[in-house]
């Protein structure tokens, strides 16, 4: 786990140190979000970042695409693909070659990153919050497998519309702050929404 981690760490601080001799992205940080970081997530994880640029608003995303195609190129990424420029979230997909860790990279997208952040906290609050999380992801389907229940009854399947892994997960920590006594998990946000009479 410790040399995933290790890999991790090194990709986002080659990628960090190839952006900012650019001009264009000298102030850009690259941020990891999703369960890559957040505490659910397994070795073979994908990794979600966020390329972070206060200069970058969400109508230039499309006019940078190709200069940031062309640095991933230049850092000798593989597998780089632009194809997913018109979703929602914009994204460019591409593998590195050193640690054959799978990347996903959007631009500005802040929440995510605050909230694997939150889950994060959560996972390490307890020993037992991961280890069902990890079993939760296992039946829903987010790890596959050959026994796999949950694709059967068409859980975790986004053509059917059902809920994701991160949707899972809320659940359970919903479930260990309120449906069990003593509750296993305090709610972290509890002094924020009473600051907003919420």
């Amino acid at each position: 786990l410790r040399g995933r981690v290790t890999n991790r760490e090194e990709l986002i601080d080659r990628l960090t140190s190839g952006f900012n001799r650019h001009k264009r992205f000298e102030h850009s940080t690259i941020s990891i979000y999703g369960s890559s970081n957040n505490g659910f997530g397994t070795d073979s994880s994908d990794i979600d970042l966020c390329l972070l640029d206060s200069s970058i608003k969400n109508d230039m995303v499309m006019g940078i695409a190709d200069e940031v195609a062309a640095i991933l190129e230049e850092l000798h990424m593989i597998e780089i693909d632009k194809t997913r420029l018109h979703a929602r979230i914009p994204v460019i997909r591409f593998e590195d070659p050193v640690s054959h860790i799978q990347c996903d990279l959007c631009f500005n997208n802040a929440l995510p990153i605050r909230n694997t952040l939150l889950l994060k906290t959560y996972a390490y609050i307890d020993v037992r919050v991961r280890a069902l999380g990890m079993i939760i992801k296992k039946w829903s389907g987010s790890f596959g497998g050959i026994m796999n229940r949950a694709k059967i009854n068409h859980l975790n399947n986004p053509i059917m519309k059902t809920l994701n892994s991160y949707g899972f997960i809320l659940m359970l920590i919903h479930f260990l702050q309120s449906a069990v006594s003593p509750p296993l998990l305090p709610i972290l946000q509890a002094r924020h929404l009473r600051l907003l009479h919420v």
